[in-house]
């Protein structure tokens, strides 16, 4: 099995990875309760999980199940790879409408009746967060790949009306000096840290369909004006691809039944995916979230390592203190979102107990691997430290040996 060093090493010297795009099928959530299935060739399944429009959509923790949001049933829907229902949770009291999984494998959900966010344990217990934000919370929730902080914007209004709010883990922080957003319905961030959030708010004189948010600005500024299709005025849903292609592609949801596109970024060309006849909520990769994590026991966490497709394949996962940025970029263009540093350099060598084991091995019959980080003897003085973390996989019959490079994924110590 080759070890992540030495592909890197092979990689910096000879190159050749191919680009490689998120694998798997697409899902787009309905304003009817209906869920979408779309393979590559835009072909599509429906099926029904709900009864009003589902807002919130996400991969959860162990990257073979989706957790999905009914805001007008009060619900959320635990839904299989074949999108159909494993479990229905009630939400009577509240008003679920986008969704998040943290580093502990609860939900986070934005919730219109507390006007913010709520945590739901699978353990048992739904807890504020943070509270008096906004009523119109339906235009995203993400996961700050800088800071673990939270991102939400609200879902109507008039210009520079729609904040992007950061609130921090606990809720005890909240900023919303990022404004400039019209009418959102849909917000993503990309490992570069930039979030990109859908509009709806536009007219065919004036359209904006999608704006951009850089780490640091204060204001977002329109990116994305217009689609090769009339009739268009807004985007419901934007989910960024995966951040290690040598570009940058985001999934978007048009309005008004007009199906799913694909962004590339930096060329900014869009191309039609299907033609779904369906105002979509919400979008997504089924088997996007390569790395996950869950609480198992105080200060201790078990990541999922998770690669739909690649059973047998070596694994090798890694850290760093550093951050994402600069990403290395290997020598056909794809990127490697972590900073070297002494943490990268130890993970690179093999497991560091009792702190962190089984990051090197081999993808079990699923695909996966269980890793786990134990903190349990340090000290508290280390709480509130960063920590990011990638995943690759190993093949044989892959250019150089190396088959997949994860996201990203940010890890706050406590």
């Amino acid at each position: 099995m080759h070890r992540f060093i030495d592909v890197l090493i092979l990689l910096i010297l000879a190159g050749g990875l191919p680009a490689q795009f998120h694998s798997g099928d697409l899902v787009g959530a309905g304003s009817d309760g209906r869920l979408f299935r779309c393979d590559a060739a835009g072909n599509f399944a429906t099926f029904t999980v709900g009864y009003g429009p589902l807002t919130g959509w996400t991969m959860d923790y162990d990257n073979t199940s989706m957790l999905v949001t009914d805001p007008v049933a009060r619900n959320l829907y635990l839904v299989d790879g074949s999108l159909s229902i494993i479990r229905v949770y009630p939400f009577p009291s509240f008003i679920p409408m986008d969704v998040a999984v943290d580093q502990n494998g609860d939900l986070l959900f934005t919730d219109a009746l507390f006007q913010g966010i709520r945590r739901f344990a699978f353990s048992g217990g739904i807890f504020p967060v943070a509270g008096g934000l906004s009523p119109d919370l339906f235009g995203g929730l993400v996961i700050d790949i800088d800071s673990s902080d939270l991102l939400l914007t609200r879902g109507s209004g008039v210009l520079d009306g729609n904040p992007v709010f950061q609130v921090s883990r606990n809720g005890s922080t909240v900023t919303s000096t990022r404004g400039g957003v019209t009418g959102c319905h849909g917000m993503t961030q990309t490992p570069d840290g930039v979030v990109y959030v859908a509009s709806c708010a536009g007219t065919p004189a004036s359209p904006r369909l999608l704006y951009r948010l850089s780490p640091g600005a204060v204001d977002a500024t329109p990116f994305l004006t217009t689609l090769p299709e009339t009739g268009i005025t807004g985007i419901t849903a934007v989910k960024a691809d995966r951040g290690s292609a040598p570009s940058q592609r985001l999934l978007l949801a048009a309005h008004d039944r007009k199906g799913m596109w694909f962004l590339d970024v930096e060329s900014t060309t869009v191309t039609r995916v299907n033609t779904l006849q369906e105002s979509l909520y919400e979008v997504g990769f089924l088997g996007s979230r390569n790395v996950g994590s869950a609480l198992v026991a105080p200060r201790k966490w078990a990541l999922n390592v998770s690669f739909p497709g690649e059973a047998g394949n070596g694994y090798h996962v890694v850290m760093g203190f550093s951050g994402v940025r600069p990403a290395l970029t290997l020598p056909d263009g794809r990127r490697l979102h972590l900073v070297p540093d002494a943490l990268t350099m130890a993970t690179l060598s093999g497991p560091i107990p009792p702190f962190f084991t089984g990051n090197i091995g081999t993808l079990d019959s699923r695909g996966m691997a269980f890793p786990v980080i134990d903190l349990t003897t340090l000290p508290r003085a280390a709480d509130g430290i960063l920590v990011w973390i990638v995943a690759a996989t190993f093949q044989a019959e892959a250019s150089m040996g190396m088959a997949t490079l994860s996201d990203p994924m940010v890890f706050r110590i406590e």
